[in-house]
């Protein structure tokens, strides 16, 4: 995929996040399937390590609990 449709897919993704996945019933402390979601929904994404830093950052700031963002850095960047 060329780079800006790569650009364009991201701006995509994160848009679609912001909607369904922020919210802190979805992805906060108290829902055991935070986890596995955010891992199934990152790994169709292809990044590295340093293109996940600003996202895992504003998901962060929006409420995800840092261990499902760190398990969602990790499917994009690992699978």
């Amino acid at each position: 995929m060329p780079p800006r449709y790569q650009r364009v897919f991201h701006v995509t993704t994160e848009a679609i996040y912001d909607a369904y996945l922020i919210p802190k019933q979805k992805t906060g402390p108290g829902n055991p399937l935070a986890v596995p979601i955010a891992v199934l929904i990152g790994i169709p994404l292809y990044s590295n390590a340093a293109g996940m830093i600003p996202i895992t950052q504003v998901l962060t700031a929006k409420g995800m609990a840092m261990g499902t963002t760190l398990a969602f850095m990790m499917s994009v960047i690992g699978l």
